[in-house]
């Protein structure tokens, strides 16, 4: 069962060919990449919902935007279907 524990905007960025086949070699995927304002603690192996999808967090990173703002990176799987339901 998912617990809902925030609500966030994020920026959907670009996969780019090196993160993709990077996640491929480490045995995951990337299907999104999303950028959220603000350092947050978000544990790797937790969920995110995004356009009516489940996407499993396969890698929160840190850093800053080009206005020098602190925020998260999030890295993305989208789950099976059958998660895919409000």
């Amino acid at each position: 069962c998912l617990v809902k524990k925030f609500d966030a905007w994020c920026a959907e960025k670009t996969v780019y060919a090196n993160r993709f086949w990077e996640a491929v070699a480490n045995g995951s995927k990337v299907d999104k990449l999303v950028e959220l304002p603000l350092v947050r603690d978000i544990p790797s192996a937790g969920y995110a919902r995004l356009d009516g999808h489940t996407y499993r967090i396969e890698q929160a990173q840190f850093g800053t935007d080009s206005q020098n703002l602190p925020v998260t990176w999030l890295s993305l799987m989208r789950m099976e279907e059958a998660y895919d339901n409000y």
